[in-house]
């Protein structure tokens, strides 16, 4: 059986080098996955927020007068490479954050490296390099130029008939795809990938592929093909004995299958194991998720007080582990989402004034989403707020919400203290408790 497609390979080329030493020690393993329809199991799923505008220019290739040493991708790792078992399509949970400055100069060796291996016409090396280019513009947010670079690693791999490369490059295309909301190419790129992921016997492959499937299936509401690929999944996991946090991943993504079907005790029960083993191989990052999907299970079971613990319990994580600022003004929405059902109008519109607040800063900090009209950007990013009410199933509520933020927005500005919009919703005439 083939090596697992990440903890082998990308553990090895698939982080950057570091001079002196043979890597620099940041990986590229993931860039923020997507929620996509309001989903967010696991981080395979479609981030609840939009991705920063790609800017418009393209991706240079650098001098190679850098004194700057420049990361080379053997042919003995491209074989070694491999799709693992972990929940991510393009992350792992041990994986630290990574400031955009310091992918802007990874960015810029691996450009170098290009420009060596095109010059060398080593068509094994292009095609990991392309690969790698590709991720780290996904990470920047920059998704039309990752897919690009994705597309172009994809021909040379098929062309040089490597099929664990294709593999593992269609894997990271369907996780592009699915962050820029394509969920139709993403089924489309993973079911190829399926298709020679088995062809070549890597068991723990299909099980990470049919887990992708599963999301996928579940973001387009097709449930009865979510949920077999999902248990397909597990039920291969399971048989590996060796995937603890697969395992986890599948049993999450039926959890929310169940969710969307509005099987809530189903839901509850999977979504329990599920926090139960990431709790125990220690994947605080997968922890946090389930809690929140847990915590959406009860919202729409009417204990909003349960819900309010745990997902308080995992913005406690996120700011733990360092999570992604887009991944914690999340947490806030939700937060906020509950207290507004509950009555406590103040309190809610603070909390989604808070989320904003992050998104604008974390956008501006990656220097690619700023916008003419500030009224447009922040309409953009509180529309992140009534996709937080759909998935709790409560769509009318959001729209309320959205405007009402808009209104206090337009009155105190962004900061506004939660004395300050408890006062102008009563003036307003606003139940507030």
């Amino acid at each position: 059986m083939q090596s697992c497609l990440y903890h082998q390979a990308e553990a090895e080329s698939g982080r950057l080098y570091e001079p002196g030493k043979g890597h620099y020690g940041v990986s590229l393993h993931g860039f923020p996955t997507p929620l996509g329809q309001g989903s967010h199991q696991g981080e395979s799923h479609t981030e609840a927020f939009s991705s920063p505008s790609v800017p418009n220019r393209e991706p240079a290739i650098a001098s190679s007068a850098s004194a700057k040493p420049v990361p080379s991708v053997t042919s003995e790792q491209s074989g070694r490479e491999s799709l693992g078992t972990g929940s991510g399509e393009l992350s792992h949970s041990a994986v630290p954050q990574v400031s955009p400055s310091q992918l802007q100069a990874t960015l810029k060796m691996f450009q170098q490296a290009l420009a060596i291996a095109q010059a060398k016409n080593n068509r094994i090396n292009q095609v990991n390099i392309l690969k790698r280019i590709g991720i780290i513009h996904c990470k920047l947010g920059e998704h039309a130029w990752g897919i690009k670079c994705l597309k172009q690693a994809l021909q040379l791999a098929q062309a040089l008939r490597h099929p664990v490369s294709v593999g593992v490059i269609l894997n990271y295309l369907g996780a592009a795809y699915r962050q820029t909301g394509q969920e139709h190419k993403a089924l489309r790129v993973y079911l190829r990938a399926l298709d020679i992921v088995k062809g070549i016997g890597n068991e723990a492959g299909v099980a990470l592929l049919l887990n992708h499937l599963g999301a996928v299936y579940n973001s387009l509401g097709q449930s009865d093909q979510a949920l077999s690929c999902s248990r397909q999944a597990l039920e291969t996991f399971h048989g590996l004995g060796n995937a603890p946090d697969g395992e986890a991943t599948a049993l999450h993504n039926i959890g929310e299958i169940y969710l969307q079907m509005r099987r809530y005790r189903q839901a509850l029960a999977f979504l329990e194991q599920a926090l139960a083993i990431e709790q125990k191989i220690g994947n605080r990052k997968g922890e946090a998720k389930v809690l929140e999907s847990i915590a959406t299970v009860y919202v729409r079971i009417n204990q909003e007080r349960q819900a309010l613990e745990l997902y308080q319990q995992a913005l406690e994580i996120r700011r733990e582990v360092g999570d992604s600022p887009n991944v914690e003004a999340r947490c806030f929405d939700y937060i906020g989402a509950i207290y507004y059902k509950i009555g406590n109008r103040s309190c809610a519109l603070w909390h989604h004034l808070q989320a904003l607040g992050m998104l604008q800063a974390h956008n501006y900090a990656f220097g690619s989403d700023r916008f003419l009209d500030d009224t447009v950007a922040i309409a953009k990013l509180l529309q992140n707020l009534v996709a937080v009410y759909d998935r709790l199933g409560l769509p009318s509520q959001g729209m309320t919400c959205y405007q009402q933020a808009l209104d206090i927005i337009g009155t105190f500005g962004e900061n506004a203290c939660e004395e300050a919009i408890h006062n102008f919703l009563e003036q307003e005439g606003i139940k507030n408790s």
